[in-house]
């Protein structure tokens, strides 16, 4: 299934954070819109979250969803933490989530193409990858987003 990249799906969510015995210190909304982007025939679901002066891609593990992570309260006020010291850009690997299906698991190179199509999509040049579960040790690859992308 193919997406229009103009596809935008509209959201917020309340985040809050607690103090010293339990007192709350702050609450926002976070607004976020879900978009895609090309990576190739595949399109990948991203949102970018906070207005920080450093872009930091959140590379997901084995599964996520753009939009269920929201829902999940310990998730979501991570999320917010996050967005509320950088320009947070979340996305969903080919085949979870709200990003398209695919037949098999895709390869080193062409999740490392994801990631660059979501940074051109967002036009970030220069960006901190912040990988959990299996992408946080597989990120040593990092440098093949440059070397196969432009001058970044």
């Amino acid at each position: 299934m193919i997406r229009p990249v103009s596809f935008r799906i509209l959201g917020s969510t309340v985040v809050g954070s607690r103090g010293p015995g339990g007192s709350r210190l702050e609450r926002r909304v976070v607004q976020r819109a879900t978009q895609y982007a090309k990576s190739g025939r595949v399109s990948i679901a991203y949102q970018v979250v906070g207005e920080g002066p450093t872009d930091l891609i959140l590379v997901p593990g084995f599964v996520s969803h753009v939009e269920l992570a929201w829902e999940e309260p310990r998730l979501a006020h991570f999320l917010g933490r996050l967005a509320a010291f950088s320009r947070l850009i979340l996305f969903d690997k080919r085949g979870t989530g709200m990003s398209d299906p695919v037949e098999r698991p895709p390869s080193m190179a062409q999740r490392m193409d994801d990631i660059r199509a979501v940074m051109d999509a967002v036009g970030s040049r220069r960006a901190t990858l912040f990988g959990i579960s299996e992408e946080a040790s597989s990120h040593c690859c990092s440098p093949m987003i440059i070397r196969r992308g432009q001058k970044r």
